[in-house]
């Protein structure tokens, strides 16, 4: 029996949340959770490679749940994802045995939860575009006027884009499908088949409101705070701010 199987189940699908978002359940929970979420054009099973596997192999985290979730990051709007990444949050803190059990369920797995079962501690992980729309989750969590969650939450940045990206180096990047191509501007065409670009551009309206809505807020909600931010060196595509 793989190492795996003895400390987490094999990736399991969550299938009512997100795109192809992935779990791995620990066997003895801790009450501990960890969410990854991926950035542009990126994919819940392959943008982190092969992190959750290797964190499954550490001692440290053996008990946590590991959560990869994915959304259509390219042809929907930051706001779009973000709604969608905080009514996953939501029902899953609200009642977490139930989407787990459901999860082990439909991948034919055993080690059911209690009911009851809550997270105490939760590590919100998220790369470019991911750690804006973890951010705008929570901020709609704090202004939607429902009960707090009970959860203590911790933010982790890779490449944060909260200041902006280069559009033409992301789109260069990505070889974004756009009939007849983008040509020397992506404003028009570009914005059009991918509006999280448009959210994503320096100084657009989305990412002045997520500054100016944290900086209001974070004072009061210190969990809006990433205590960890790591940058690759020489990015050149998101805007160190």
């Amino acid at each position: 029996m793989s190492e795996e199987i003895k400390t987490h189940t094999p990736p399991c699908s969550v299938t009512k949340f997100g795109i192809d978002t992935q779990a791995y359940w620990a066997s003895n929970p801790t009450g501990r959770l960890l969410v990854l979420v991926h950035g542009f054009n990126g994919k819940a099973g392959t943008t982190w490679l092969g992190l959750p596997q290797e964190l499954i192999r550490q001692t440290g985290a053996s008990g946590y749940d590991i959560i990869s979730f994915g959304y259509d990051s390219v042809k929907q709007t930051a706001g779009e994802s973000a709604n969608q990444l905080h009514t996953f949050l939501d029902e899953l803190f609200k009642d977490t045995a139930q989407i787990v059990n459901r999860s082990l369920d439909d991948n034919g797995l055993v080690n059911r939860r209690v009911a009851g079962f809550q997270y105490s501690h939760a590590v919100l992980t998220g790369h470019s575009l991911g750690a804006c729309v973890i951010r705008r989750a929570l901020l709609n969590q704090i202004q939607s006027g429902r009960n707090k969650w009970k959860t203590e939450i911790k933010l982790v940045w890779f490449a944060p884009a909260h200041r902006g990206a280069k559009l033409k180096l992301l789109l260069d990047a990505v070889a974004l499908a756009i009939p007849g191509g983008y040509g020397k501007s992506v404003d028009a065409t570009a914005k059009y088949y991918s509006p999280s670009l448009g959210n994503l551009e320096e100084g657009s309206e989305f990412l002045k409101e997520l500054l100016d809505d944290t900086k209001e807020l974070c004072d009061a909600n210190p969990s809006l705070k990433a205590p960890i931010t790591f940058w690759a060196l020489r990015d050149k595509v998101v805007t160190n701010g």
